[in-house]
């Protein structure tokens, strides 16, 4: 289902993704499919269309409980990681803070001290964070949680170095 789908939404950009499919892609459980919906989630949240706008909103909440809660829809992210991987790092660039920290957040946790260094790198300095034009999230809340959650298990000794090299 999720190679079909990828292929048949891939022949042309008017073909229209419905709730349908995405729903069909949450219920493979397929770490494919989690790949999938990310990517969709970044091509359909560049649109102005209100469809499009709907649906992505519906992908991001289906990634973020694929990769968090794991609620309705539990796909394997370790399977998906080598995949995953290279959107989160696009992520880590988009105008949505949010996104930026879910990116940041599974980088670290899935590549540690690699993934750290990689977030440091690439997370934009600019005035998004905390932005309501850009953000849903309380920005002190995520990126406490953020350092206590995700970076603080690394290890101060691993950290440390880090952070002070991006000041």
């Amino acid at each position: 289902i999720v190679h079909g789908l990828r292929r048949y939404h891939g022949m042309s950009k008017k073909i229209k993704i419905t709730e349908a499919q995405l729903g069909f892609l949450q219920r493979t459980n397929h770490p494919d499919a989690l790949v999938y919906l990310a990517e969709l989630y970044e091509r359909l949240s560049k649109s102005d269309h209100p469809d499009d706008e709907r649906l992505a909103s519906l992908c991001a909440a289906l990634v973020s409980d694929g990769v968090f809660e794991q609620k309705s829809f539990k796909p394997d992210v370790k399977k998906a990681w080598p995949k995953l991987e290279p959107v989160m790092e696009r992520y880590l660039e988009r105008e949505n803070a949010d996104d930026r920290w879910m990116a940041a957040s599974l980088l670290v946790k899935h590549e540690g001290v690699k993934g750290l260094q990689t977030a440091v790198a690439k997370l934009p300095d600019d005035g998004n964070y905390g932005n309501p034009d850009f953000a849903v999230n309380d920005v002190k809340m995520v990126m406490t949680d953020f350092c206590e959650k995700d970076v603080k298990p690394l290890g101060e000794d691993k950290v440390l170095p880090i952070l002070a090299k991006s000041l």
